[in-house]
C-alpha cells in the first residue's frame, strides 16, 4: 500500500564515499546523508551511462564519478549556466578538476537546457540525477527533455525534494521550490529514499536542520512509467514561477515534437501561452502605469 522502498547504505559502499578527498564537501549542497544515499544507489545500479542535469560548483559530479570510476561508465553533465552561481568568477564544475583520476569518460556541457546536447550523448542512458532551479517550471522541463533518451529500466533521482519543509532554513525564499516534489508523486515507478532519523539534525553546509521529510528521492522505472506520462505533463498546469524565454520555447517545441504526441505538445504551449499572459497581469498589477498589451486572441492581458 505505501510504495516506498527504503536505502541504508552499507558500510562497504559509504567505504567507497570516505575515500574520496573532501575537499569537495565545502561546494556540496547536499548532506552527508544525501550523498551516501546517492554514492550507494549508484553502486547498487552499476549504469553504464549517467546524465546529470545541474552541475553547480561540481560536487555532485565528484560523487557521482567516483562511484562510477570502477565500472567504464560515462557521465554526461549539463548545465544552463556557464559560471557556478554562488560565485560567477568560477566556472561550473570547477572543484571537479581537482580531482583528476576522476574525469575519465567524463564530458560537460555548459550555456544551454538539455535539449541542445541530448542528441549528441544519444539514447541509453540508464541513470539520471537532476538538481536545477526547484521552481515551476523547473525539473519538470527538465525530465520531459530527457526522458526520451533514459532506458526503460532507468533510474532517476530528484534532488531536494522537500527543501520546502525543511525546518532551520529560510523558508521564506524556499517555499516555492517545489516541482520536484510533486515530480516524485507523479512519475510512475518504484520510489526508494534513505532512511532518515527524524530526532537527528543533518547539516547542509554550515547550517543544520530537521527533516520532515527526505530531500532527495530516486525513481526506478518500470513497464508503466511510459503509459502514465500525463500525470506528467498535466503538471504543466501548475503555476509557474518564471517564463520561458521565447528562443528557449521554440528549442523546446521542435525537441517534444519529436518524442511526443501532438495533444502533449499542443497542452505545453497553451500552457505556456496562459502563464505568459499571467506574468503580464501581474507585472501591470504591480506597475499601474503600464498598459494593457493585447494577446493574439485579442484580449487584454
Amino acid at each position: 500500500m505505501f510504495n516506498l522502498n527504503y536505502i541504508t547504505p552499507t558500510k562497504e559502499e559509504n567505504t567507497v564515499l570516505y575515500k574520496l578527498n573532501p575537499q569537495y564537501i565545502e561546494y556540496s549542497e547536499m548532506s552527508a546523508e544525501e550523498r551516501e544515499f546517492l554514492n550507494a544507489l549508484i553502486l547498487r545500479e552499476k549504469p553504464k551511462k549517467v546524465l546529470e542535469i545541474g552541475i553547480s560548483s561540481g560536487a555532485s559530479s565528484v560523487l557521482i564519478a567516483n562511484a562510477l570510476k570502477e565500472t567504464g561508465a560515462s557521465l554526461y553533465s549539463i548545465d544552463l549556466l556557464k559560471t557556478y552561481y554562488r560565485e560567477p568568477d568560477k566556472p561550473c564544475g570547477f572543484i571537479i578538476e581537482e580531482y583528476p583520476d576522476l574525469k575519465i569518460n567524463r564530458k560537460q556541457y555548459l550555456g544551454g537546457m538539455a535539449c541542445n546536447f541530448l542528441d549528441e550523448i544519444d539514447a541509453g542512458i540508464d541513470f539520471s540525477f537532476i538538481d536545477t532551479t526547484h521552481r515551476f517550471p523547473g525539473e519538470l522541463l527538465d525530465f520531459l527533455m530527457a526522458y526520451p533518451y533514459l532506458s526503460p529500466n532507468a533510474a532517476v533521482v530528484f534532488h531536494d525534494t522537500s527543501l520546502n519543509l525543511i525546518s532551520g532554513f529560510n523558508n521564506q525564499c524556499y517555499e516555492k521550490f517545489v516541482v520536484t516534489g510533486a515530480l516524485c508523486s507523479v512519475v510512475t515507478g518504484e520510489k526508494y529514499q534513505p532512511f532518515i532519523d527524524y530526532d537527528k539534525k543533518q547539516r547542509f553546509g554550515k547550517e543544520e536542520v530537521m527533516l520532515s521529510s527526505p530531500n532527495i528521492t530516486a525513481i526506478k522505472f518500470t513497464p508503466e512509467t511510459g503509459q502514465r506520462l500525463w500525470e506528467v505533463f498535466n503538471l504543466l498546469a501548475h503555476t509557474w514561477e518564471y517564463p520561458i524565454l521565447q528562443e528557449n520555447m521554440a528549442l523546446l517545441v521542435r525537441h517534444f515534437e519529436k518524442w511526443y504526441p501532438k495533444e502533449a505538445v499542443e497542452f505545453f504551449k497553451r500552457i505556456n501561452d496562459f502563464q505568459n499572459q499571467n506574468f503580464a497581469r501581474k507585472k501591470r498589477f504591480s506597475n499601474p502605469q503600464i498598459p494593457p498589451q493585447k494577446h493574439p486572441s485579442g484580449e487584454n492581458l
